[in-house]
């Protein structure tokens, strides 16, 4: 189980249009124009998830962690948050699990096959999704943004689901010049048009500016804690660092339930959201 306290800002954003999932660009990622459109909901690279029991929406249905992240998922969906498309997953410091959270968050979008989910890799300095990916990813976003090959030739479906992943197959020294850069702009420009939930792992925030040089491409940030892990000046001070989009909240994960919190929080995972203080 779990206990999370996070933020809700009030900041509006207007819904990425849920007509636009007509077409991936055959992106030229070394040019300034994007060429050929092809239809995204089919990319002949299919991969498995191998995993140690930590990605739990491939599991039973019946963990009440499955259904704190389809709660999650539940409150990204409706209300304000609804039109809150594209969003950053990042933590404080290595080890928080942001990986694992943004893993199962989008396999928890997936489950509505009407409305494609795509999960990026952005952690050029140490990507970490390749590691559950069978057969492992040869092709991924920096050789698309090479123009290496076309952006539908680096996306795996995740067999069994709707959910594609865009890996990043090894890192590199300086990813913050990548990321800003014109030619990943453009090649995210594409990808919203075809999905209708991106959601971007990238590196901590405390450490590195990676996370924050994101922020003006996305709607908004999930920022995720370990339990008894993250100091709490870290977590200030991660809360301080992005500052170029909205921290939507916090997920604590690693809690142990126990007697004080019965009826309060169940499962591995608790998500909580309250409004910004203007």
């Amino acid at each position: 189980m779990s206990r999370s306290h996070g933020k809700t800002s009030t900041r509006n954003q207007k819904p990425t249009s849920a007509s636009s999932r007509t077409a991936l660009s055959n992106e030229s990622a070394n040019t300034e124009n994007s060429a050929h459109t092809e239809n995204s909901a089919h990319t002949e690279n299919s991969v498995k998830l191998e995993h140690a029991g930590e990605l739990v929406l491939l599991d039973g249905a019946d963990d009440p962690v499955v259904e704190n992240f389809l709660r999650l998922k539940t409150k990204l969906s409706h209300g304000q948050l609804a039109s809150f498309k594209t969003l950053i997953v990042t933590s404080p410091i290595p080890g928080d699990g942001k990986s694992t959270v943004s893993m199962n968050l989008a396999l928890a979008f997936a489950t509505n096959a009407e409305a494609p989910t795509i999960l990026i890799d952005c952690d050029l300095r140490r990507p970490s999704l390749r590691q559950w990916m069978r057969p492992y990813p040869k092709r991924g976003l920096l050789g698309v943004l090479d123009g290496e090959y076309p952006l539908t030739s680096a996306l795996h479906r995740v067999a069994g689901s709707s959910l594609h992943i865009l890996p990043t197959t090894h890192g590199i020294s300086d990813p913050v010049r990548t990321l800003t850069s014109s030619r990943f702009s453009q090649l995210l420009s594409v990808i919203k048009q075809s999905y209708s939930r991106v959601l971007i792992d990238t590196p901590p925030i405390v450490p590195f500016p990676d996370a924050d040089a994101l922020g003006s491409l996305v709607d908004g940030s999930i920022l995720v804690l370990r339990s008894r892990k993250t100091p709490k000046h870290l977590y200030i001070r991660a809360l301080e660092s992005m500052q170029s989009a909205p921290i939507l909240g916090t997920v604590l994960n690693g809690a142990s339930k126990n007697f004080l919190d019965k009826g309060h929080h169940e499962g591995s995972y608790y998500y909580d959201y309250y409004r910004k203080k203007q």
